[in-house]
């Protein structure tokens, strides 16, 4: 079985969305659509670390990339657009 991640972590939010359902990227692994991270009570829980992030719309034309570091008990907000 695969050990879960453990505490600290960082949260990444999505504010600027045009389109809820636009999916982000991680280090090129799909983590879920923007709707899901744009909330003040919403975020993707992450390990401290740098990311390569991408957030493109539906047909797949980029809207955002950018290299993000995700600190430790902090809450990093993201402009897509």
């Amino acid at each position: 079985a695969r050990e879960l991640a453990k505490p600290p972590f960082g949260v990444l939010r999505t504010v600027g969305i045009t389109d809820k359902f636009d999916p982000v990227f991680l280090n090129e692994k799909f983590y879920g659509h923007a709707g899901e991270f744009n909330g003040p009570m919403q975020g993707l829980k992450l390990p401290p670390g740098e990311y390569k992030l991408k957030v493109t719309d539906a047909k797949g034309s980029t809207l955002k990339e950018d290299t993000i570091k995700i600190e430790a008990d902090k809450t990093l907000v993201v402009k897509v657009q």
